[in-house]
């Protein structure tokens, strides 16, 4: 696998990524992972994108993430997730979003919590929503409070919600 051309692995299909056992993805070097399409990314299953060292998948683009399925990013393991920068987060659909799972949205960054649009925070889980930080959600704007939908609001531990400002308060519950 390793030594595959650029040409090589721009001609590979998702069925043949999806079909590689994960000891295959682990041989790509960075540079062919640099050369994946969206499309080839979301062929790959979640223990081979788990392959991936969180330097590779810091160098994932947006465009390269567009192919991930909610499924393959539930997969991901906690220190893949944490190597994605705010960037790259800001980038991920709602629904992508979605498969976000609600441990390792407790341990996103302060500054990947800060670059999600309130349409991402509408469309959490309970249960994403329950797993967020009393920081993460002390550093949200009012914009990503309101994102919060209101059956969601019953899952947000008493601890945190007495950590909210006034105004973070008076959002939540607008």
């Amino acid at each position: 696998i390793a030594s595959l051309s650029t040409a090589q692995i721009g001609a590979l299909t998702w069925n043949q990524l999806n079909g590689l056992q994960v000891n295959k993805v682990a041989a790509f070097t960075s540079a062919q992972i640099s050369q994946l399409t969206s499309a080839q990314i979301a062929g790959i299953t979640s223990d081979g994108l788990n392959t991936f060292s969180t330097s590779e998948m810091a160098s994932l683009t947006a465009a390269q993430l567009a192919g991930l399925r909610p499924t393959q990013i539930a997969g991901l393991s906690t220190a893949n997730i944490g190597a994605l920068t705010a960037t790259q987060i800001a980038s991920f659909t709602p629904e992508q979003i979605s498969g976000i799972t609600p441990k390792n949205i407790g341990n996103l960054s302060l500054a990947v919590i800060a670059s999600l649009t309130p349409e991402q925070i509408f469309k959490m889980t309970n249960l994403q929503i329950a797993g967020l930080t009393s920081t993460q959600l002390n550093q949200m704007s009012s914009k990503q409070i309101a994102g919060i939908k209101p059956e969601s609001i019953g899952f947000i531990a008493a601890d945190k919600i007495s950590a909210l400002t006034t105004q973070q308060l008076a959002d939540l519950t607008a």
